[in-house]
């Protein structure tokens, strides 16, 4: 989404890049239904009550991340166009990835999800900040915010998550079965969708 924008495409509707977002989101909740179908209402009190976690989750995502990438494209001469892809990816919020590894390796998905859903919101101001404190260095470029594409985002998170949570909450059988097949499922579409996209920008 903020590559698109910030070429000029940002009502996505570019190139296939709606086909792509359409399965991207799809992926996006599932994994947060499977996500949502391995946690409990009490972890989830906790993961809010955690909140030095959600607020270092902030700080690296959209302070020392973008400064960083920014430090070493300059450091090492990145050309122009291929600094401001480092640059828009090392800003963008955090994803379900995240979660699907948490759930594969036993992590603390409570929080993930938090994070997750904290991060996406903080873009709606740390993304213009970064893009203009780091992104006029390298070249003038126009840029509009995702809106879209950052409300869909978080929507898909926290409406799979409350499904999933839902339904682990009514059956814990269910939940289980439903999180196992879920999590293949969401891992499965997730290199689909990122191997569709490899492809894609190859042709």
């Amino acid at each position: 989404a903020l590559v698109a924008s910030a070429s000029g495409d940002s009502d996505g509707s570019g190139g296939h890049f709606g086909w792509q977002a359409i399965m991207v989101l799809v992926t996006n909740l599932i994994i947060s239904y499977a996500a949502g179908c391995a946690t409990r209402k009490d972890d989830y009190l906790r993961a809010f009550k955690t909140r030095k976690a959600p607020a270092i989750c902030v700080v690296t995502q959209f302070g020392l991340r973008s400064f960083f990438a920014f430090v070493v494209c300059k450091a090492i001469g990145v050309p122009d166009r291929e600094a401001i892809g480092i640059m828009l990816c090392s800003m963008a919020p955090g994803g379900n990835g995240s979660n699907l590894f948490e759930l594969l390796f036993g992590g603390d998905i409570e929080l993930g999800i938090v994070c997750t859903v904290t991060s996406t919101i903080f873009a709606i101001g740390g993304i213009p900040l970064n893009f203009w404190l780091y992104i006029g260095q390298f070249e003038s470029v126009a840029f509009t915010m995702p809106w879209g594409e950052i409300f869909m985002t978080l929507s898909t998170v926290v409406l799979g998550a409350t499904l999933g949570s839902m339904t682990r909450h009514l059956s814990d059988h269910y939940g289980r079965k439903a999180e196992e097949f879920f999590v293949s499922l969401g891992g499965l579409l997730l290199v689909v969708a990122v191997a569709a996209a490899i492809s894609n920008d190859f042709s």
